[in-house]
């Protein structure tokens, strides 16, 4: 699974504390705030009435009436942060919950889909991801990750749901096509929009001088997602607008495109659609090739992509061991187009049937002794 550490702390002095306060205080009964979630005390929910009495602040819970507890920080420096209630006037006849001590634990979210995983324990080994999670469940995550908001929504659920665990590490599941970060934690979700839907993008390619669009992955519902596979395939010239980390931009369609759909989330409904310039694929075009390199491609590969791709706009053929110097100096010619790419896509170029490339390729062979004809060929 390898996921990724968003945020941690020491919850063992905290916890600590709350066991020696119940030890101490048997017949007080702990509640905690929704706003301040801590799994093991019954949670008082957001809408609870308020209530002022000889000037102080009561709330009406649904066991009855509960008022702020004073706890002293030089007895519990941790405890005394916590915001917690005690339930001074119960109701008859229902009962609360007693507080119960939660143990720590951590917890796993998946970013694309919200899913939800809960361990026992203060970190994450293999062997603590070997064992059964203590609780599951799925979270609506906010765009903008923010682990502390997160870690938060799911100490709520836990609190809800009764179960004694409290987290105090957070970690991000890695994802087939991330938004991340330098530092390698989920970055702000791209979007592709018309004006009839919204939708997150896995990955782009665009023509910088064109703003046509080359490559797009998309994630969305089967009618939402189709909205835009329209837009981009209508003999209209329909504008789209792309938002990306770093980029705001009108873009338009080249009306040349093979379309590929995979599922994502069977029970939602969720499907996961890759359009792409024929021109990308096609193993023989007259003016412009493109090259979509994927994140994580090695060298080697993504060299041998380069010499397929500009032997498609070539009257010769390209061998793979020429990719990388073809690449190096038709880079330095001005003759390799950089195209605006992110996501899932880790470089893409537009390649150009300029008749500089059979003189660039003639040169090297001439001059580059390591620049040669490959024996497989020139048997």
């Amino acid at each position: 699974m390898n996921p990724i550490l968003t945020f941690q702390e020491d919850v063992n002095p905290l916890l600590t504390e709350l066991g020696d306060y119940i030890a101490q205080h048997p017949d007080t009964t702990l509640l905690c705030p929704a706003a301040r979630p801590l799994p093991g005390l019954p949670m008082i929910p957001e809408n609870a009435e308020s209530l002022y009495r000889n000037y102080r602040h009561y709330l009406q819970t649904p066991w009855g009436l509960a008022t702020y507890t004073d706890i002293r920080y030089y007895q519990y420096p941790q405890l005394s942060y916590a915001g917690l209630y005690t339930l001074v006037e119960p109701k008859p006849d229902v009962v609360c919950p007693r507080p119960t001590v939660p143990e720590p634990a951590v917890a796993i979210v998946q970013p694309l889909n919200g899913l939800t995983a809960v361990y026992a324990g203060d970190s994450l080994s293999p062997g603590v991801l070997a064992t059964p999670p203590v609780w599951e469940g799925k979270l609506t995550l906010p765009e903008h990750w923010n682990a502390l908001d997160v870690l938060a929504m799911v100490r709520r659920e836990l609190a809800q749901a009764g179960a004694p665990w409290y987290p105090g590490a957070l970690y991000a599941g890695r994802v087939a096509y991330p938004w991340l970060t330098p530092e390698g934690l989920p970055a702000q979700t791209a979007y592709i929009a018309n004006d009839e839907v919204r939708l997150p993008v896995s990955g782009y390619v665009i023509e910088p001088d064109s703003k046509e669009v080359v490559y797009l992955s998309l994630v969305g519902h089967k009618t939402a997602a189709r909205s835009i596979w329209g837009s981009l395939n209508t003999i209209h010239q329909r504008k789209l607008t792309l938002e990306a980390p770093g980029l705001h931009t009108t873009v338009i369609s080249s009306h040349n495109y093979a379309t590929y759909t995979a599922s994502v989330d069977a029970d939602t409904g969720l499907l996961r659609m890759q359009i792409v310039d024929r021109r990308v694929l096609a193993p023989d075009v007259e003016d412009r090739a493109y090259l979509v390199v994927p994140r994580g491609l090695d060298a080697a590969a993504s060299d041998a992509a380069f010499a397929v791709r500009l032997g498609a706009v070539l009257p010769i053929g390209v061998p793979a061991q020429w990719g990388a110097k073809l690449r190096e100096v038709g880079d330095d010619l001005g003759l390799v187009r950089p195209c605006l790419c992110g996501g899932d896509v880790g470089t893409a170029y537009a390649l150009t049937a300029d008749a500089q490339w059979l003189d660039l390729v003639a040169g090297l062979l001439r001059d580059d002794p390591a620049f040669v004809i490959p024996e497989t060929l020139s048997v």
